[in-house]
């Protein structure tokens, strides 16, 4: 009796016991958000790896009203947004949060992150520059350490496709400022990648900023 209660803890405790790697290698294998969240709610040991566990978000597509997780085509329900988000573009995501640029920019557009389930907002510092912003990506889930890097469209009236980076940090919010982080030049692409920004110009070559150099670059433009 006493060694079939053992084994019945033993068989209990073997999949919270599961190593992280292999664990990695499911997560890696789960394309469904449902299915990431389910993991993480197994239990405790389960969620913690999550955290520790590198898993890029899968992509969701935005429909009025709701979104739809790809590839497994689970539809998900978004309360109402706020008025002012309704005529926002969005210019990029991460995780469940959004970038949206209100269509007053430029000219003195406050661009701002929203979590459409949560309905939790952090607003962006101001953005006053004449060029738009293309594209926003994040270094991670909005907080005191993360870093919100912009794609400005510089593009003349003669048609020369030039960009310019831009960061700003945001907990700041509205008593933050946006500063530079590059010259124009013919950017193409821009994303973090290992909490480090990468930009990839239309020649060959790729640039990486690190954090601390971001911030460098923020005392001495």
């Amino acid at each position: 009796m006493v060694m079939e209660k053992r084994n019945r803890r033993r068989r209990r405790a073997s999949w919270a016991d599961l190593p992280e790697d292999m664990l990695g290698d499911i997560l890696r294998r789960l394309p469904s958000f449902a299915d990431r969240a389910r993991l993480r709610a197994a239990c405790r040991a389960w969620r913690a790896a999550w955290r520790r566990q590198p898993h890029p978000p899968a992509p969701w597509l935005d429909v009025p009203g709701h979104c739809v997780s790809l590839p497994d085509g689970a539809i998900h329900r978004v309360g109402p947004l706020p008025e002012d988000a309704r005529d926002a573009r969005c210019r990029g995501c991460l995780g469940d949060w959004l970038a949206l640029v209100p269509p007053a920019s430029p000219g003195g557009g406050a661009p701002f992150l929203l979590n459409p389930f949560s309905g939790a907002r952090i607003p962006l510092p101001p953005w006053t520059g004449k060029e738009q912003i293309c594209k926003i990506v994040m270094s991670s889930a909005p907080d005191s350490s993360c870093v919100v890097a912009a794609m400005v469209d510089c593009t003349s009236d003669c048609g020369d496709n030039r960009m310019r980076i831009a960061a700003c940090r945001p907990g700041e919010g509205h008593e933050g400022a946006w500063w530079p982080v590059s010259l124009e030049f013919d950017l193409q692409d821009i994303l973090f990648y290992e909490g480090r920004l990468h930009a990839l110009p239309s020649c060959d070559g790729l640039l990486v900023f690190d954090d601390g150099e971001l911030d460098l670059l923020r005392k001495e433009p």
